[in-house]
């Protein structure tokens, strides 16, 4: 049985036999890890500059007071508001008047809003007389500002306990952005708490989602400076405004003190703009969410895999195409749930982690091609060598028997030629001399295969006709068809010349109808014929012997293979069909064989016709039957 240990090995095998791989992924992975960790506020606020226009709560109204329309509301100049005596925060720099701030909060609540929230810093006022019943209200929340121990100030307008007063505290950022929230930590919520809690969509909110102090929510800001509805002092105090603030959240600021602007992900908003992303980002849970690391993580590792898989998979062209795509995906779908469901997934780690990765990666498949085409350099002159070797080896051996063979065929002939010679003798010299005669074929077989797989052979064509090439092999092999008593018949037609090698062709001939003397019984009758017939010259060789099965059919071509019913009655090489295949596909043509058993065979080949302008017409020298 298998032990833990075996397979332990086994994997401490592999792994290191793919250290080439996993190492370089694990620095890739390293990378991609490292920019997500250094990725600053660049990437997240360029999310917000891609998207699209979003939707806006209709229950958030912003009302800005400016320094001129003030001064005119109350009657004086900007120069002279300090004669009123009230004065706001060094920081504001807005001077106030009790009866007409009373007077402005009256006709905002003549139209109904839900809550009123004024981003102004109060600090006390000199007597308690000035207080008007306006100002006191429970919807009217007022922002308080912290003093140096993080404190907050009650305003003298505040109810008692502070019941009305909210925290107007931001946090800022390295580049002195407001990019997140978080609940100071003080027993005075914030003021967009507060005013939050005033809308009937705060009662959806679960007490495990009220903001804790110090935990920190990321703004999903929806737009520039002035997505809010907005209005002008003058349009509420004309009543242009009323049916605008009816069952509205009503933020009071300021668009042209210094001290109310803020840098945002989407440039300078006002105090009380921010103050209204915030709430509503409370009353319609827009949050934005971070994955947690170990997601993220999976998440690098999952592209990493891909883009590793892709290189190893695709050739680099194709690969380098597919990578794109998939990081134009990439972007698309963290657009896509960052405007959809509020989550921020990093752009930067992941599409620096696959860049990197298929540079590195690049570099390391083409040194291992370097390597293999090293190794296949080495393996193909190693292969060349032996082939040489072999080649040597079989002409030698093959040259150094013909020698001895030719002369047992001398002395059987010598020996043949005497009369008086013993029965038993005669015969046996006979077979001696068949034997011999194999012999010689089989090396002259040998001889062929050789020169025709060396490097250097070449066909030497000319325009030749081919009845001529037949006739010359019947006139050779007649004798032979002779002693079988067989009827070695011809049917060419007259036709013209064809470009061939001769040789060759003449080999193809002889081996074809040599076959067919061999297999075919004694007796028998052979048809060996030649015509033309469009752009290509027929020759084809018909007998009357077994014929060849179907199976066999697909295979008789291949070198070495001989058919196994006739094994044991006809010797052979298994070379002779193979040459005859190779030679014909040389000249551009291709062999063939019809045949069922019992019914004999036909096999044969056809070549393409040499073109016109080349071949000369010649008239047949033979035709009809020999």
């Amino acid at each position: 049985m298998r032990t833990l240990r075996y397979y332990t090995l086994l994997l401490a095998r592999r792994l290191w036999d793919t250290k080439g791989v996993w190492l370089r992924a694990g620095l890739c992975l390293f990378l991609g890890i490292g920019i997500l960790f250094l990725e600053d506020f660049q990437s997240f606020d360029g999310r917000f500059h891609l998207r699209g226009e979003q939707q806006v709560g209709d229950d958030i109204v912003v009302v800005n007071l400016g320094v001129a329309e003030w001064a005119d509301f109350i009657g004086v100049t900007p120069g002279n508001m300090k004669a009123l005596g009230e004065f706001t925060p060094v920081g504001d720099q807005y001077y106030w008047s009790p009866p007409h701030l009373s007077q402005l909060l009256e006709k905002i609540q003549s139209s109904g809003p839900k809550a009123i929230g004024v981003t102004f810093f109060f600090k006390k006022t000199r007597s308690r007389y000035v207080i008007q019943k306006p100002l006191n209200r429970p919807n009217v929340v007022w922002g308080s500002r912290l003093n140096l121990q993080k404190q907050p100030v009650l305003p003298a307008l505040s109810l008692d306990y502070g019941s009305n007063v909210g925290v107007l505290d931001f946090s800022f950022d390295n580049d002195k952005a407001v990019r997140r929230f978080a609940q100071p930590y003080v027993s005075v919520p914030h003021l967009a708490i507060r005013l939050a809690q005033f809308s009937d969509s705060w009662t959806f909110y679960e007490d495990s989602l009220y903001p804790m102090p110090g935990v920190w929510k990321t703004i999903n800001y929806r737009g520039r400076r002035g997505t809010f509805n907005s209005y002008s002092l003058r349009d509420v105090m004309s009543g242009a405004a009323d049916d605008e603030l009816k069952n509205k959240i009503v933020i009071i600021g300021s668009e042209d003190l210094d001290s109310h602007l803020l840098n945002t992900p989407l440039g300078v908003m006002t105090r009380s703009e921010v103050t209204a992303n915030i709430v509503d980002n409370f009353l319609n849970r827009r949050w934005f969410h971070y994955p947690s690391t170990i997601v993220l993580i999976l998440y690098l590792l999952i592209l990493l895999s891909l883009t590793v898989w892709l290189l190893f998979s695709y050739p680099q062209s194709v690969a380098f195409v597919l990578l794109i795509w998939i990081g134009l995906g990439i972007g698309a779908l963290s657009l896509w749930i960052f405007d959809a469901f509020y989550v921020w997934l990093p752009l930067l780690a992941p599409l620096s982690m696959m860049s990197f990765t298929y540079i590195l990666f690049l570099g390391y498949q083409l040194t291992q091609k370097d390597n293999i085409n090293w190794r296949l350099q080495q393996e193909q002159k190693y292969n060349f060598e032996v082939e040489q070797l072999k080649h040597n080896f079989v002409s030698l051996i093959s040259h150094d028997l013909k020698t001895p063979i030719a002369k047992i065929q001398a002395i059987c002939d010598r020996l043949m030629a005497q009369q008086e010679l013993d029965p038993e003798v005669s015969e046996g010299l006979k077979s001696l001399r068949r034997e011999n005669t194999e012999l010689n074929r089989y090396i002259q077989s040998i001889l062929k295969i050789s020169r025709v797989e060396s490097r250097d052979f070449r066909i030497s064509k000319d325009a030749a006709d081919i009845n001529e090439i037949i006739f010359k092999v019947l006139e050779q092999l007649r004798p032979l068809a002779k002693d079988k008593s067989q009827n070695l018949k011809s049917n060419l037609e007259p036709m013209f010349s064809v470009e061939l090698d001769s040789v060759l062709i003449q080999e193809v001939i002889l081996n074809l109808v040599e076959n067919a003397i061999k297999y075919t019984p004694e007796g028998g009758e052979i048809t060996v014929s030649s015509k033309e017939i469009d752009d290509e010259v027929i020759f084809s060789v018909k007998d009357n012997g077994p014929g060849v099965s179907s199976d066999d059919q697909k295979k008789i071509f291949s070198k070495f293979y001989r058919v196994n019913a006739n094994e044991a009655k006809q010797k052979g090489s298994g070379i002779g069909l193979y040459l005859v295949k190779y030679f014909i596909e040389l000249h551009g043509g291709r062999v063939f064989v019809e045949s069922e058993l019992g019914q004999g065979a036909k096999i044969g080949f056809t070549l393409p016709v040499m073109d016109e302008s080349i071949a000369q017409p010649k008239e047949a020298t033979l035709g009809g039957s020999l």
